[in-house]
């Protein structure tokens, strides 16, 4: 009975730290707790990409402190038109010497301002681009005239734009009336400028809004109700 309880093996105790004792050996020795092991590569990966982070962070950081809020058009706004917060957002650009844009904060001063020429979305709003002025100006008149293709160029008007309004052949009298005739003197020319141009109706005819002299805005009015007319667009400043 001795022999058999002597080739019996105790388990092996478990310490209050969870480590292992092992009594089979000598004043029973205690295994250290398993820990697991580390992989070198893993490790470099991770602090390298860290790194590479933290720079990205940097550079974005860096270059959204760099930029300026400056104003642009959110929406078209035709020439003449007063300008309201809806026309308007903010965006952020590097500073430049050659732009000169309207700084985000001063939004309040462009509000109830005219549009000097046609605002496009996604420019930058420049001071240039606005007046208080209110279109028509002073000494001016703004007349509507409805032109067929054929009555005026195939390249699209544009606002600003310096044209030429000559009465075509027929008995001009300057009250609208015609007979069919060509008239014997000189075809009426009327200087004016584009302000606005709509858009083509189903016969293609396009209704141009046209600012002239004020002496001459009966005149344009009384040709354009004939119907016999053309837009002659002249070079830029003359």
């Amino acid at each position: 009975m001795t022999e058999l309880q002597a080739g019996i093996s105790s388990p092996p105790a478990v310490s209050p730290n969870g480590a292992r004792e092992d009594r089979s050996g000598p004043a029973g020795r205690v295994r250290a707790p398993m820990r697991p092991r580390r992989r070198p590569a893993l490790v470099a990966l991770g602090l390298a990409l860290a790194a590479a982070g933290g720079v990205l962070t940097a550079t974005l950081v860096a270059d959204a402190g760099g930029r300026l809020g400056v104003l642009a058009v959110a929406r078209a706004v035709p020439i003449g038109t007063v300008i309201s917060a809806g026309d308007l957002t903010v965006a952020h650009v590097a500073p430049d010497g050659n732009l000169a844009p309207v700084p985000a904060g001063e939004e309040s001063s462009v509000l109830g301002q005219v549009a000097e020429v046609e605002l496009l979305p996604g420019s930058l709003l420049t001071r240039g681009e606005i007046t208080t002025a209110i279109l028509p100006a002073a000494g001016q008149e703004l007349v509507g005239v409805a032109l067929k293709p054929g009555q005026l160029p195939a390249r699209p008007l544009v606002a600003g734009a310096r044209v030429l309004v000559v009465a075509t052949p027929g008995d001009f009298t300057g009250s609208g009336a015609a007979s069919g005739q060509p008239s014997s003197g000189p075809l009426p020319t009327i200087p004016a400028t584009v302000v606005d141009v709509g858009s083509p109706a189903s016969d293609g005819t396009v209704v141009v809004d046209l600012s002239v002299a004020s002496a001459q805005g009966p005149q344009l009015a009384a040709i354009a109700s004939t119907g016999r007319l053309a837009l002659i667009v002249q070079p830029a400043g003359g």
